[in-house]
């Protein structure tokens, strides 16, 4: 599934045998690839992060947000298909040193 996100690569760092990208869309979503080679293949960790950050605020709108507005929007398959599919390139591009199209 492709996405349509604009925003900004807020860090990136890149060694050998290791990397880790963290980039935050224009809805304030955040997500970090982090993934390194181990002796039997690769170990990789997508983190995505959703609402507002801003203490004692934060926890109330992601509440009305997440909990209240958008309960029955979220599709947990599409996330865990996608996260299964990364996971499936990261094994290619660390172990094989393949990328894909």
């Amino acid at each position: 599934m492709d996405y349509d996100v604009s925003g900004t690569i807020v860090e990136s760092l890149r060694t050998g045998d290791r990397f880790k990208f963290s980039f935050l869309s224009e809805k304030k979503a955040q997500v970090t690839f982090e993934g390194e080679r181990i002796e039997t293949g690769c170990r990789s960790v997508r983190t995505e992060s959703f609402g507002s950050r801003v203490p004692m605020i934060g926890p109330i709108l992601n509440f009305l947000i997440f909990k209240v507005i958008y309960r029955k929007k979220a599709n947990r398959n599409v996330i865990r298909d996608n996260m299964i599919l990364d996971n499936q390139y990261l094994t290619d591009i660390l172990v094989n040193g393949k990328y894909p199209r």
